[in-house]
């Protein structure tokens, strides 16, 4: 009976680690908030669609965007992909340091469907580069860069 309530006990705690949010601020001083606003700053009037990321975005609907920006699950994609045939969905990656910068990389996606499967089609990818600043121990924005085919 002790093993099984130490089991118990464990596994919630391990199950609880997993959903913390890594201590990201949910606010507009979030990195990927910051390099999502970068990369679709120009897209005025329009709706721009990012695929929900728990970790990652998950609070995006709360915060203030130039366009609307509407999370989307995969069942949300499929669905939409049905009546539209192909959309522009953005994903977010997680922060890498690539030796010089601290890098965000974000990648606007053709997302089409078929049985209810997704297909992504990658033409390209943002770059979104912050140093280090020691002085005020934060990063700063450097640059946005565009590699596509």
């Amino acid at each position: 009976m002790k093993i099984i309530l130490f089991l118990i006990f464990s596994l919630s705690l391990t199950v609880g680690c997993f959903c913390q949010n890594l201590g990201m601020k949910q606010d507009s001083t979030n990195i990927y908030y910051h390099a999502l606003r970068e990369v679709i700053s120009k897209r005025n009037n329009q709706t721009v669609y990012v695929e929900y990321d728990y970790v990652l975005n998950s609070f995006f609907d709360k915060l203030p965007f130039s366009c609307s920006v509407k999370l989307l699950s995969q069942k949300d994609m499929i669905d939409m992909t049905k009546r539209n045939k192909s959309i522009v969905v953005y994903k977010l990656f997680p922060m890498s340091f690539d030796g010089e910068y601290f890098r965000v990389g974000i990648v606007p996606f053709g997302v089409k469907s078929k049985k209810n499967h997704l297909f992504y089609e990658n033409g390209g990818s943002w770059h979104i580069r912050y140093i280090f600043n020691c002085s005020n121990n934060q990063l700063q924005f450097k640059e946005t860069k565009f590699f596509g085919i």
